[in-house]
């Protein structure tokens, strides 16, 4: 497992096709047109809702016969890139992804970069047949801001310019760390998802400040978390040695520490965290396949 270090230089020369383009697709995209790893001229969106956030400076199809011609268009002499931005459960759904495209992709190569949570490699490779093929990421919602934290697998018959290809696209919006496809799940739950625990707490701690009646509770919570959440990247110490350092025998914050220990907060948001891992698993599942044992 590693922190990838590919720097954007030139545009990436082959085509890409986000076929879905939401929140988190459509910020790798922003971030990567920003950055100039992508060209507009070779980058499209499947996804006519995408139409009014990039139609002036991508191509904009809501056909996949009109987007399957463009990816294949060109003569690049480089394998395109499909990358799947949709929801886990439309992959295989009648009318779905899996229907669409099979006998598209099996005219012509093409490799397929998914996002799509707990749905493993084999399941896309099996429902889709990418004969170049099938890349892994789950990237987090701070990507929108270029601060986002993604993870990167790729299985064996992909070859390293496809995937150095997609490393220098994800950089775009953030920090980007290879790893086994295994710890994929793992990883969504932990990052993926974990943006969602800093707002769970900062959203605890604004109810308190309204409670004790603290004027601009907002604006004093999201200067302490932003804070915080510098302090932590600039230093090599660890949470726990931060948090002692605030933490004063007997005074307040050991007070408040005490009221969250009694009532097992570490203990819950462990668990929580190991439940939305086994969550992905169910995911799979219901993708019709069986995830890689962790």
């Amino acid at each position: 497992m590693n922190e990838a270090s590919i720097t954007p230089s030139a545009p990436v020369g082959r085509r890409v096709l986000f076929l879905g383009a939401g929140n988190m697709g459509g910020a790798v995209l922003a971030a990567a047109l920003g950055s100039g790893v992508l060209d507009s001229d070779r980058v499209a969106v499947c996804d006519q809702a995408a139409a009014d956030r990039f139609g002036t400076r991508v191509a904009c199809f809501d056909g996949s016969a009109q987007a399957a011609s463009w990816l294949f268009a060109g003569g690049l002499g480089r394998v395109p890139l499909l990358v799947l931005g949709v929801k886990p459960q439309v992959l295989v759904e009648p009318g779905g992804v899996a229907e669409t495209w099979r006998p598209l992709l099996a005219a012509a190569p093409a490799a397929a970069a998914s996002m799509l949570a707990g749905t493993p490699s084999t399941v896309i490779r099996r429902v889709l047949s990418p004969a170049a093929g099938v890349l892994r990421f789950m990237p987090n919602t701070p990507a929108a801001i270029g601060a986002g934290c993604t993870a990167v697998a790729s299985d064996a018959d992909v070859v390293s310019e496809i995937r150095d290809d997609l490393l220098r696209v994800l950089r775009a919006s953030g920090t980007v760390f290879e790893m086994p496809e295994d710890r994929l799940d793992a990883f969504t739950a932990v990052a993926g998802s974990g943006p969602a625990y800093v707002f769970y707490l900062a959203e605890a701690m604004q109810a308190a400040a309204r409670d004790l009646d603290l004027p601009d509770a907002h604006g004093i919570v999201r200067a302490t978390v932003l804070g915080s959440a510098r302090l932590l990247a600039s230093t090599a110490e660890s949470p726990r040695e931060l948090r002692s350092r605030v933490t004063s025998r007997r005074g307040t914050t050991q007070a408040a520490t005490d009221v969250l220990d009694e009532r097992l907060i570490h203990d819950a948001f462990v668990d929580a965290i190991r439940r939305a891992r086994a969550r992905a698993t169910e995911l799979a599942n219901e993708a019709g396949g069986t995830p890689p044992s962790s």
